[in-house]
């Protein structure tokens, strides 16, 4: 193809990585049962996380994940999503439909958002929105410098 420079297939690697739920304000304590897997190909970052169980106590502010195996871009880092696949004890705002995971630029972490049908814009939740053993269970791709 134009503009390629290698045929070879020289950084590809899979693992595990532990995601860790959070208030961006206050991080709190969690309880949780959480796995995740990895799989980078060049600078192509897939995670998939399944947590259950978890209770934040004490957190406050943007709900959060940490933990992610590898830094995203600093500047627009290609974040694509179909949203969260399943939740539970996760309260959307009235008109919501759908939640997600983005990732934040330059860092190894992400926030949870709600998307309307009625907008193309997603708002980040807050802890306050999780109940008591929420869960989520997602797919991720983003970019890594």
């Amino acid at each position: 193809a134009a503009g390629m420079t290698s045929e070879v297939l020289d950084d590809y690697e899979t693992g595990t990585w532990t995601p860790v739920f959070y208030g961006a304000s206050t991080a709190g304590t969690n309880s949780v049962t959480a796995t995740g897997k990895y799989v980078k190909i060049g600078q192509s970052i897939t995670v998939f996380c399944y947590i259950t169980g978890n209770t934040l106590t004490g957190a406050t502010g943007i709900a959060s994940i940490s933990g992610f195996p590898f830094t995203s871009l600093s500047s627009n880092p290609v974040v694509s999503t179909n949203g969260v696949g399943r939740w539970n004890n996760i309260a959307l705002s009235t008109n919501a439909t759908q939640l997600s995971v983005v990732m934040i630029n330059g860092q190894a972490i992400a926030d949870l958002r709600e998307s309307y049908s009625t907008s193309t814009t997603a708002t980040q939740i807050s802890v306050t929105q999780l109940s008591a053993a929420f869960g989520a269970v997602f797919s991720l791709t983003y970019m890594t410098a």
